[in-house]
């Protein structure tokens, strides 16, 4: 990625002409973030070996050897927690009502597969106790015969009292039909 004077047009005029070393962490994390190599040239932000963290030069001359042979590597560290949480039901021959979090929560995805030949729905709550099926339906997701329903997003569907599901045959809000034994494998990301 390259930072030419040009491109930093109102970031560089005000700093151009000092000869100290700036704070351009943000720029800095997210090329290292988006790019694993950078290219660096005359006019540049200039960043080597020798130059503290969090920190680079504005330099009007060539970049040195070391400058140019820069690699920009982020670092992934895995952490235990802090994730989101993973609700799993496999149907029993009942409407499966179920409180998967007794209070306020957002939905982040799932993955629910219908091992049944007919759709199957998989109503979804705004409460914190036990649902009734057919009664105080939020939202719902129907799940085509022999087939799977597979969503993520980063931002989540909010719930203001809690998350609850059940399971029917019929696709009315309103219906109450309880599904087979084995029809749906249910998994939910929550927080």
């Amino acid at each position: 990625m390259r930072f030419q004077r040009h491109e930093l047009a109102a970031v560089g005029r005000a700093f151009l002409g000092m000869k100290t070393k700036l704070l351009i962490a943000a720029i800095l994390i997210t090329a290292a973030s988006a790019f694993a190599q950078s290219t660096i040239q005359k006019g540049a932000f200039i960043m080597d070996a020798t130059t503290p963290a969090n920190t680079a030069v504005v330099q009007n001359a060539a970049p040195t050897a070391a400058q140019q042979a820069l690699t920009v590597r982020p670092i992934l560290t895995p952490v235990a927690s802090g994730g989101l949480t993973t609700f799993h039901l496999v149907s029993a021959a009942t409407t499966n009502a179920t409180s998967v979090k007794a209070s306020a929560g957002q939905l982040y995805g799932w993955y629910i597969y219908n091992s049944n030949a007919a759709a199957r729905k998989v109503a979804f709550h705004n409460t914190a106790g036990t649902p009734t099926a057919g009664a105080s339906v939020f939202m719902t997701i129907t799940i085509p015969g022999s087939s799977a329903a597979n969503v993520f997003t980063d931002f989540g569907i909010p719930f203001s009292t809690g998350i609850g599901i059940t399971t029917t045959t019929g696709l009315a809000d309103t219906d109450a039909t309880a599904v087979a034994l084995n029809d749906l494998t249910i998994n939910l990301f929550y927080k």
